[in-house]
C-alpha cells in the first residue's frame, strides 16, 4: 500500500508539468492509469507522439518531457551533433533535434 501511495504522490507532483506541456493531458492521464486507450500524445508545442499503448512509454515521457532530466545536463553546440544509440521510441532524439536542427545534426539508432 505504501508503494501505491508513493506512486500517487509522484504522479500528483508531475501533474502541473503534464498540464503545461501536454495538450490532451486528461486523456493521457486516464490512459496511464488504464482507463482509456489512446493513439497519440499531443504536446502544446505542436509535436505529436503516435502510440500503441501509452503505459510502457510513460516512464520515458515522464523523464524526458515532464521531469526534464536532460535539460540541466544537455548542453551542446547548436552546430554540433548527437548520436543517440539505443534510441528506443525516439523521445530524447526529438528533444535533441529541437535543440540542434537545422544547424546541427541528430542521428538515432534503435539497437
Amino acid at each position: 500500500m505504501r508503494y501505491a501511495t508513493r506512486r500517487t504522490a509522484e504522479c500528483l507532483l508531475l501533474l502541473p508539468s503534464l498540464v503545461r506541456r501536454v495538450k490532451n493531458w486528461p486523456t493521457v492521464l486516464a490512459a496511464r492509469v488504464g482507463l482509456l486507450q489512446i493513439d497519440a500524445v499531443r504536446f502544446r508545442d505542436g509535436s505529436n507522439w503516435r502510440l500503441l499503448d501509452v503505459r510502457p512509454g510513460f516512464a520515458v515521457l515522464r523523464e524526458v518531457y515532464l521531469e526534464r532530466i536532460y535539460d540541466a545536463r544537455f548542453h551542446v553546440d547548436p552546430r554540433g551533433a548527437i548520436l543517440d544509440l539505443g534510441a528506443n521510441v525516439g523521445m530524447f532524439t526529438v528533444l535533441a533535434a529541437k535543440k540542434l536542427v537545422p544547424r546541427g545534426r541528430v542521428v538515432a539508432a534503435r539497437l
